[in-house]
């Protein structure tokens, strides 16, 4: 009887041996598992973060566009508005001539 106790004993042990290593995996497995989710959150936030970056590139590119022909409008304008006055002055001089020479 005592041989079958302590056999018993022995595989008593062994038994809870075994699941004291399979929590340790198990624990093991959940904090893996834990800091799995935590990547696939960082990865899916870094590829939103890096999603607005592009559009943010293509909003900054669109923007100095729009600028530049703002600027290059701005100087057809400024240009535009020279040539009237010299128009306008051409014909100022027409009309004095054109009274200098009817008198």
């Amino acid at each position: 009887k005592l041989d079958k106790l302590e056999t018993l004993e022995k595989f008593y042990y062994e038994k809870l041996e075994k699941l004291e290593k399979l929590e340790t995996l198990e624990k093991t497995y959940y904090e893996k598992l834990e800091k799995l989710e935590k990547l696939e959150t960082l990865e899916k936030s870094y590829c939103e973060k890096f999603e607005k970056s592009d559009k943010l590139e293509i909003l900054e590119k669109s923007h100095c566009e729009i600028l530049e022909k703002l600027n290059k409008l701005e100087t057809l304008e400024k240009s535009y508005c020279e040539k009237l006055d010299k128009l306008e002055k051409l014909n100022k001089i027409e009309k004095l001539l054109e009274e200098m020479h009817s008198k």
